[in-house]
């Protein structure tokens, strides 16, 4: 059961959320107001602070205490001191991926969802810190959507194929057709397509990713992807049409996917990772969306 806590006073609570390395960077003013609008709580052990599949009320910070987060039944991981849970899902505007269970008595500071949605919708820097926390929470491996599969054979081919004429429309065609992007709004897909240039691959050509960061979208073909680094030997894995390769990594701030190669002919969507970014800072329903993608990837990894 919910407790409100004795009263605290305002400055315990702008220190409390300074300590929080998401908000610690918002200006003392937007701070002040959170703090101002923020409650103090108080959970004893077994207490639920938020329930799986319902929607999301407030965010909750941890100041002290230990909570235990459980989906379908399943344990997952306990919070850490000072995260704010559920915050990706306010930002997608989506229900509690987690059961939250107190484990011992828990202080938090409680802050209105809708307080915080308008914030993060105001602050696109706010925002992309709190993407890239979806971004790794979502597990490792290269790819976002697309199918994994067992790489087909084919013989290495002399000459690159030429990049086939994609124009606006059909890189957009092409984007709806990726699981990443395929409800996100129009008007940002048409945006995000007019930034991407299309290049082609023969059997056996790397795909080369920047550590700069990068978008790159698997149109046609087969991609092998690198075994995980310690993975016993096994059957190489590819990945075809409405792959998206890197984009975790970049958001993370991890190194570039290496060692990516193409099974077949291969047919690429890409763009620089500051495009991507250009495009959700203008279009924030393509934003939310990503969020929502990125964070439901997350919560579905075994």
């Amino acid at each position: 059961m919910l407790e409100l806590s004795p009263p605290r006073g305002l400055g315990e609570r702008l220190l409390a959320l300074r300590r929080l390395p998401l908000l610690s960077r918002l200006p003392a003013g937007e701070l002040t107001q959170l703090a101002r609008l923020s409650r103090d709580r108080d959970f004893p052990p077994g207490a639920e602070l938020a329930v799986e599949g319902r929607p999301v009320r407030a965010a909750q910070i941890f100041v002290s205490g230990r909570v235990d987060l459980w989906r379908a039944a399943r344990l997952v991981r306990a919070g850490q001191p000072f995260e704010v849970l559920d915050l990706p899902a306010v930002a997608a505007r989506l229900p509690h991926p987690f059961t939250v269970r107190a484990a011992e008595p828990v202080h938090t500071l409680e802050v209105d969802a809708g307080l915080v949605a308008e914030v993060l919708e105001d602050d696109f820097r706010l925002f992309l810190e709190v993407l890239r926390v979806a971004a790794r929470a979502a597990p490792a491996g290269g790819t976002l959507g697309g199918r994994r599969t067992r790489a087909s054979g084919g013989g290495a081919s002399p000459r690159r194929p030429p990049a086939p004429p994609l124009d606006a429309a059909a890189r957009l065609v092409a984007l709806r057709d990726v699981d990443l992007f395929r409800r996100a709004p129009v008007d940002g897909l048409a945006a995000l397509a007019r930034r991407l240039r299309v290049a082609s691959l023969a059997p056996g050509d790397p795909v080369v990713l920047s550590d700069c960061g990068e978008l790159t979208v698997v149109v046609e073909g087969q991609v092998t992807l690198p075994a995980p680094a310690g993975a016993q030997a096994r059957a190489v894995e590819a990945v075809g049409a409405g792959a998206v390769l890197g984009l975790r990594e970049a958001l993370a701030g991890e190194p570039a996917l290496a060692g990516a190669r193409a099974a077949s002919s291969v047919v690429l969507l890409r763009a620089p990772l500051v495009d991507l970014l250009d495009v959700l800072d203008d279009h924030h329903g393509t934003a939310r969306r990503l969020m929502a993608e990125l964070m439901m990837t997350a919560v579905a990894a075994p």
